[in-house]
Parts: C-alpha cells; sequence; structure tokens
C-alpha cells in the first residue's frame, strides 16, 4: 500500500507542477527584447541616411566629370576670349556653355537658384537640378 500512495502522490504533484513562464522569466524576455531593438532599430535609420549621401555622392560625381569635360573641351578649344573679364560661349555638342574666365558661368534667378537653359537636354544642367532636387530631401 505505502508503493500505492507513494504512486498517487507522485502522479498527483506532477500534475500540479507549473507548465508554463513565470512572471520573471517574461519580464526578463521583454526586457531582453527591448535592449535589442533600441541597439538595432538606430542602425537601420542610419542605413537609409548612408544610401543618400552615397547617392548624393554618386551624384556630385557625375557632376564634376561634367564640369571637368566641358573644361576639357573648353581648353581644347584653345581657351577662346581668355581674358580678365572676358565672357564666351563655346558650343559644346549643341549646347551653348558660357564661360568666364575659363569657368563655367550659371545664371542665377532672384531665389538664387541657377536658371534653366534654352536647350533642356543638357546633361550637365539636368544632374545639376537633380542634385538640387535629391539635396533638398536631406
Amino acid at each position: 500500500m505505502h508503493n500505492y500512495v507513494h504512486k498517487v502522490l507522485e502522479v498527483y504533484y506532477v500534475q500540479l507542477r507549473p507548465s508554463g513562464f513565470t512572471l520573471i522569466e517574461l519580464i526578463a524576455v521583454i526586457v531582453i527584447l527591448g535592449v535589442v531593438s533600441a541597439l538595432a532599430v538606430p542602425r537601420f535609420f542610419s542605413f537609409a541616411e548612408d544610401a543618400q549621401a552615397a547617392h548624393v555622392a554618386r551624384v556630385l560625381t557625375a557632376l564634376k566629370a561634367g564640369e571637368q569635360l566641358v573644361q576639357a573641351q573648353f581648353y581644347a578649344a584653345g581657351s577662346p576670349g581668355q581674358g580678365v573679364n572676358a565672357n564666351q560661349t563655346l558650343t559644346i555638342d549643341g549646347i551653348p556653355v558660357r564661360f568666364r574666365n575659363g569657368q563655367i558661368r550659371t545664371t542665377l534667378n532672384s531665389a538664387h537658384v541657377p536658371t534653366v537653359p534654352q536647350n533642356r537636354n543638357a546633361a550637365y544642367t539636368r544632374l545639376f537640378f537633380y542634385f538640387c532636387r535629391v539635396r533638398q530631401r536631406i
């Protein structure tokens, strides 16, 4: 009989044993998740900022390459009209490009925004305005 009572008590205690998580275990998991998310979320947002910065850097590189190409063609044409206050226009690929003292000249409107030239197919101008739009988003 002793064995029988012992087995009954053993089955009874096995059934009463808590099955689940304690409140402390749940709180510990929530705290750990909070710490991990606090560390991960700022890194996620920095990826977006890094992508924007890389995009702007690519646009700037294209702008610089376009400017260097135009200036190289200006000097290859013999620097026409080079002087102290010389203003000159050189047609490159059918696009009139204005220079002042060897530098590309732009015209600004009253809001200090470069105006669009007559020929809107100018790759340099389109890249510049694209850069301005990208820069405003940052």
